[in-house]
């Protein structure tokens, strides 16, 4: 390992100006992910103020991320459909989709130094646990994907969810679930029939045949469409409406992020007359859902600050297990990690910069801004880490156009070399720490603008790994850099020759 301290700076920024010139990345922007603003109500954030707030607090991007639809039901058996009691929290749906795309677009032109970005927070399932007379549950409310990337106003209007419902094709196995259109039918033939008889002199009551075309028709209109592989009735239904709601996004080439992962919610609310009649309040509770992490593919990423750093994101953790299996080509693409704020009315204003996602972008506007969260472009910062700056994340050959940003891909025929360019700031006592493949390979105490290089000697095999950084205060992550992929092929010899020379 090589380390330079103050005496290196002019060599850090030559080498800096090098790889922006290479990579086109001319300039860091930090910003804001995830602020639940929409009705400029009573109590409640709007979307301009939001705005104004992220450029007070002298960042570059605001990505506006509230529920896409926020929509609680309980239906009685069997017409959970028809007799069912709703209430419906303010979301996109509630407000307007287009008047919601038109606000941030204003918002964008009106702040020119803040890149303002659409984005929905989708509920894509929840489900009904326990007695309705005695402590009812509503669980997985709180289990949040971020979509962000989609344009048009019918693209938030259609994310799937238990409330918006599942598109999917009409097959064999749901024939089943159209007896009540076979019922309606029957009901029309009998009471065809009936007339038929009564008008050659065999008279018939058409009742029995009224009935069941009444019965068919409730029963059709509570069932259409007649497919429903997802309600809140059948408990928990797995990481299916998640899956979806990702396919959902890449179909029309959006982002999906797993948010706040690591957080337990629990609350009780109290319910209004006649609901109380039955019982007095109903719970909701979401558990930490860290492995539906594994059990989803396709997604772009998650959120490691705040709440992604416990069991995602420590070394060896899920995330490295994602980039493992990534590596390996089980996934279809690697997994990045952001910082959301998760910010509302009535945090505090300072709150609004808590947790930052620092993007490298070619150019400052909505396309340079999701072009660099597409491509892991960005380092996720917080709390102390928020005076760090991350110059440059590279790793590199001994050629010099061998080399590979926050993102990248790499294909080497020797030992890579790792160099994290930084800043500190005024901060002592961090700790940088590279990881290759979920291992920690080497740990530095870092003060002041600094660069640290690691060499890191390959001994053998092709394959590919990844190498990504942690900067922490003692045991507490402050900031998170994203992969670089590195694919070594290495022939015999040269495998011969580097183990001889690591022997000697």
């Amino acid at each position: 390992m090589r380390y330079y301290g103050m005496s290196g700076l002019l060599m850090a920024i030559l080498i800096i100006l090098f790889t922006c010139s290479v990579n086109g990345q001319t300039e860091q922007v930090p910003g804001v992910i995830h602020i639940d603003a929409l009705d400029p109500g009573e109590g409640k954030l709007s979307i301009p103020e939001a705005v104004a707030l992220v450029s007070r607090a002298k960042m570059g991007v605001a990505i506006i991320s509230p529920h896409d639809i926020s929509e609680v039901s309980f239906g009685i058996p069997p017409l959970r459909n028809l007799l069912k009691v709703s209430e419906d929290q303010e979301s996109i749906r509630t407000f307007g989709t287009d008047q919601y795309l038109a606000a941030v677009r204003a918002s964008d032109v009106s702040t020119p130094d803040v890149v303002a970005i659409a984005a929905a927070e989708a509920i894509p399932a929840y489900y009904w646990d326990g007695s309705i007379w005695n402590r009812p549950f509503i669980r997985n409310m709180h289990k949040h994907i971020l979509v962000i990337g989609l344009t048009e106003p019918e693209d938030y209007d259609s994310i799937p969810s238990v409330s918006a419902g599942y598109s999917a094709l009409f097959g064999a196995a749901h024939l089943v679930n159209v007896w009540p259109v076979v019922l309606l039918l029957s009901g029309v033939i009998l009471v065809i029939y009936s007339r038929f008889l009564s008008r050659n002199g065999q008279p018939r009551s058409i009742t029995p045949g009224v009935v069941l075309v009444l019965v068919g028709t409730v029963f059709t209109v509570n069932d259409y469409p007649f497919y429903h592989p997802y309600d809140a009735y059948h408990g928990d239904p797995g990481s299916g409406p998640y899956q979806a709601v990702i396919d959902y996004a890449n179909d029309r080439d959006a982002m999906t992020f797993w948010a706040h992962p690591e957080v337990y919610h629990h609350e009780s609310l109290p319910l209004p007359w006649p609901a109380s009649i039955v019982t007095d309040s109903v719970y909701f509770e979401t558990l930490p859902y860290t492995d539906d992490l594994l059990y989803t593919d396709g997604y772009t990423g998650f959120a490691i600050f705040e709440e992604g750093t416990h069991v995602i994101g420590i070394p060896g953790g899920i995330w490295d297990q994602t980039l493992i299996e990534y590596c390996a080509g089980v996934r279809k693409k690697p997994v990045w990690a952001i910082g959301e704020v998760d910010f509302e009315a009535g945090h505090a204003a300072q709150g609004i910069n808590t947790s930052q996602t620092v993007f490298w972008v070619a150019e400052r506007s909505q396309e340079g801004v999701l072009n660099a969260l597409r491509d892991g472009a960005m380092y996720a910062r917080r709390g102390v880490g928020n005076s760090v700056t991350i110059h440059d994340f590279r790793v590199s050959g001994s050629e010099r156009e061998k080399v590979a940003h926050s993102g990248g891909q790499l294909t080497l025929t020797e030992s890579p070399t790792i160099t994290v360019d930084l800043d500190t700031g005024i901060r002592k006592g961090l700790t940088l720490h590279v990881i290759r493949s979920g291992k920690i390979i080497q740990s530095t105490q870092v003060t002041g603008e600094t660069t640290v290089t690691v060499e890191d000697q390959v001994l053998g095999g092709e394959g590919t790994v990844f190498y990504r950084f942690v900067l922490s205060a003692g045991d507490w992550p402050v900031v998170v850099g994203n992969p670089i992929f590195v694919n070594i092929r290495m022939d015999a010899l040269q495998r011969s020759q580097l183990n001889v020379e690591v022997s000697g």
